[in-house]
């Protein structure tokens, strides 16, 4: 997004200028059509900070969604929580109440975690990279979880 300032201010100017004249014809008072000036000046101003401060990504790939041309341009810095799975869905078609006890009773985390591992094959280091920790730590999960599995 590009934000040209001169040219902006001359149209924000002459925009101002024409409801001035537009809000005098309306029978509006000097103060009142000030106000509206300075409403509409800091609407200018923010929109100026929003284009200066905010760049458009551009794809140089045609097949390259916006997320893998955040991540290629910034590498590491994008940290998003992985989707909320909806537990509801397969928690629900579990037939054996001691597991589905065993289950409800399980940290909404570990909850997560099985739900990426079993329902959208995740591996374990794709699991901890979208969960921001490590492999050893998703590893050391699975074990406590498959400890504490009913048999």
């Amino acid at each position: 997004m590009n934000w040209h300032n001169g040219k902006e201010w001359n149209a924000f100017w002459r925009r101002s200028i024409r409801q001035a004249e537009e809000y005098r014809a309306l029978g509006m008072t000097e103060e009142q059509i000030r106000e509206l000036y300075r409403f509409d000046l800091e609407v200018f101003r923010s929109d100026r900070r929003f284009y200066r401060h905010t760049e458009t990504l551009e794809s140089y790939y045609d097949d390259e969604s916006w997320e893998e041309t955040l991540n290629r341009l910034f590498p590491g810095a994008i940290l998003v929580d992985p989707e909320e799975p909806e537990e509801e869905d397969w928690l629900e078609a579990v037939e054996d109440p001691a597991l589905r006890r065993w289950l409800g009773e399980l940290s909404p985390g570990a909850r997560v975690l099985l739900t990426m591992l079993a329902f959208r094959d995740y591996t374990q280091a794709e699991a901890a990279k979208a969960l921001h920790c490590s492999p050893q730590n998703v590893s050391q999960a699975v074990a406590r979880l498959r400890a504490k599995w009913p048999k």
